[in-house]
């Protein structure tokens, strides 16, 4: 594929980007990401609709959001979407998130659930299946959206019009309060992730706005634990491995990795102090 050549790409990571903008496209038309109740990106692809297209870091999977009091409709009104299936949920227990490899028992309204939609793959070669996962969520309501139009670094617009999408604000927020809990090879994501939302995008992100939502969350963590997980991202050549990016923002952004990180770092503690979330 020349698109693929073009951006140093593995083709089945462009062919995989093809079907999940088409997926976000199915369901804007579908009616699921309008009304009262619409669906909310979030995640990487949340991320992205607020950078260039230069900026546009490759995203394996669809996370939403939702204000609806019942997940049985939401579920409902996905399966409407060809070749979408459930494939479990999850929920917060004894202040953990405990996932279940089984249907959304029938009593239960609100939590996160899984489902993964398969497409026929081209392209075989790689480590990228023919499926991805849709996460969606109504445990963790959005309080606003903006409307933006996804993009991508492939150059067709596959989306035809806006979505709502988290406020960046609350995309970061979110990402700094789950990185105790990341894998490693997430955790350079997000790194990543806030330091672009921050520095690089056409967002207007303040630290009030991060302390609020972080508050909000009430979340508890010792200084030593994001001393630790920051540790394990340190390195740039793990930042290569796990951020794949076009190759000409490859060498302007990771190449500085150390600049990132430090940047990401001093945030991070900053307004979480600030939030009252460091305990001894």
């Amino acid at each position: 594929m020349d698109i693929a050549s073009r951006l140093g790409l593995h083709e089945s990571l462009v062919e995989r980007e093809y079907n999940l903008l088409i997926t976000l496209e199915e369901f804007r038309t579908k009616g699921l990401m309008k009304g009262g109740d619409p669906l909310v990106l979030g995640g990487g692809h949340g991320v992205r609709a607020y950078l260039p297209q230069e900026l546009q870091r490759f995203s394996i999977d669809l996370d939403f959001y939702s204000n609806a009091p019942d997940i049985h409709q939401t579920l409902k009104d996905l399966k409407r979407v060809g070749d979408v299936r459930e494939v479990g949920y999850g929920i917060q227990e004894e202040k953990r998130f405990k996932r279940y490899d089984s249907a959304v028992p029938t009593d239960l309204r609100q939590c996160t659930v899984a489902l993964v939609r398969s497409y026929h793959q081209s392209f075989k070669l790689g480590d990228v299946p023919p499926e991805f996962s849709i996460t969606v969520t109504n445990t963790h309501p959005p309080k606003s959206f903006e409307m933006r139009k996804p993009k991508s670094y492939i150059s067709v617009d596959y989306v035809k019009g806006e979505i709502p999408v988290l406020p960046a604000s609350q995309i970061i927020a979110g990402k700094m309060q789950i990185i105790p809990h990341r894998p490693v090879k997430d955790l350079y994501k997000d790194i990543f992730d806030i330091y672009a939302l921050t520095k690089l995008s056409d967002a207007r992100v303040t630290r009030p706005e991060l302390v609020a939502s972080l508050k909000e969350a009430r979340v508890k963590l010792t200084p030593s634990i994001l001393y630790e997980r920051f540790k394990e991202t340190s390195g740039a050549d793990g930042a290569k491995n796990a951020i794949k990016l076009p190759k000409e923002a490859r060498r302007t952004y990771l190449d500085n990795w150390d600049g990132i990180y430090a940047f990401v770092k001093e945030e991070t503690f900053a307004v979480m102090k600030a939030a009252g979330c460091l305990s001894d």
